[in-house]
């Protein structure tokens, strides 16, 4: 069998074309596997800031942040959006947060801006076996100075069992005492070619909270970035507590789950108007029953009014009231439309099923009408019986 020397030249160049158009694919899916690190400014005009890592969703594409849960928390416990600058300079927003696991200080929310786009994803590659005490890792930051990122080596000083671990910086000839500072908070910890794909870099971890051999009160007050930082003093080194990304995967799927289970149960009414003084919660926490809704007749008035619509719905057949807590005396509750009242009835019950038969889904008001001292209603949620 003979083989034609042009024919096996010209096969040899199409496979080496296609070798090469293969390891740039390899390479840009490693590259676009790394999250993008961003500087936080919370949007509170507290100008707490921080550090977090946007990446895409696998499926849908969106953008999203995890963030130490600390940075964007207000001092009311309240998780707030957040202002966003990438390393490149370009801006966006953090909202929506939720902390899918209250014992770990990491929130996920969605972004936008930063150009639009989130190609990178949550590295693929689990990371627990590339963290040993002793290894050298590196520690990357957003410069505020020059708007680009500074990195220093770090070492890791001890692996935990609950998806934790710990760094301590390292010293250099051009740095002979670097500090891990409270600012620092979501910066993102990696091994330098750890990567099983090519050698790349291999993300390791987001720093979740700083342990300073600084009194907090003796730091520079450019050195603090954060108002609300997860410090203590530890006496001898500086080190910082580090959540890996296994667990950050983890956490992440749990909040694709919770935030899911929330659009699904999402409220089929909306409030459009009240007329009340309302002493704790939000029309959003009265949509969502995640908290307490506490309001009062304004001065002069009876009654507590709130006034909801239907979007998509045709009719409307009930109302169940859920009340924060038992009544301390009965309370009346009326339900209609303009100046047509559907029912009119007085309960001393935490939880009332209200019927009202087949009601048009227009706007409808609902008066409550408090007897006991202080005049409070404490409601947990409103579910109103509608269809299409």
């Amino acid at each position: 069998m003979s083989i034609d020397p042009q024919s096996w030249a010209c096969s040899s160049l199409k496979l080496a074309v296609a070798f090469t158009a293969l390891l740039a694919t390899l390479v840009l899916i490693v590259e676009s596997a790394s999250g993008q690190i961003v500087r936080v400014e919370r949007a509170d005009g507290s100008r707490s800031f921080g550090h977090g890592y946007v990446f895409g969703d696998r499926t849908t594409g969106a953008c999203k942040i995890a963030i130490p849960a600390h940075v964007v928390r207000t001092t009311s416990n309240q998780l707030i959006s957040a202002s966003l600058v990438g390393l490149d300079g370009k801006g966006g927003t953090a909202l929506d947060f939720q902390q899918p696991d209250q014992t770990v200080d990491l929130a996920f929310g969605h972004v936008e801006g930063l150009g639009g786009q989130c190609l990178s994803r949550l590295p693929a590659q689990s990371v627990s076996e590339s963290i040993a005490a002793g290894t050298t890792a590196r520690l990357t930051v957003s410069d505020t100075a020059t708007g680009g990122v500074r990195t220093m080596p770090v070492r890791i000083r001890d692996k935990g069992l609950t998806g934790h671990f710990s760094i301590e910086a390292v010293s250099t000839a051009a740095e002979p005492n670097p500090r891990i500072l409270p600012g620092y908070s979501g910066s993102m910890v990696d091994l330098v070619g750890g990567g099983a794909l090519g050698g790349r870099d291999l993300p390791l971890g987001l720093v979740v909270s700083v342990c300073d051999g600084t009194e907090l009160a003796a730091l520079a007050p450019g050195d603090v970035f954060s108002d609300n930082v997860a410090v203590s003093t530890c006496g001898d080194g500086e080190y910082a507590r580090v959540v890996d990304f296994d667990l950050i995967k983890e956490l992440a799927e749990l909040a694709d789950e919770k935030q899911s289970a929330r659009t699904e149960s999402r409220p089929n009414w909306k409030l459009v108007d009240y007329r009340a003084s309302v002493v704790s919660g939000t029309a959003a926490s009265l949509a969502d029953g995640d908290d307490c809704f506490v309001a009062t007749p304004q001065p002069e008035q009876s009654n507590i009014e709130l006034t909801v619509s239907f979007p998509g719905k045709d009719s409307l057949s009930g109302l169940t009231l859920d009340l924060c807590d038992q009544p301390g005396g009965p309370l009346e509750i009326s339900i209609g439309a303009g100046e047509l009242s559907y029912r009119s009835l007085a309960t001393e019950t935490q939880t009332t099923d209200i019927s009202l038969g087949a009601r048009p889904a227009t706007d409808t008001w609902i008066r409550l009408k408090p007897t006991t001292d202080d005049k409070s209603v404490g409601i947990r949620e409103m579910t109103f019986h509608t269809s299409h």
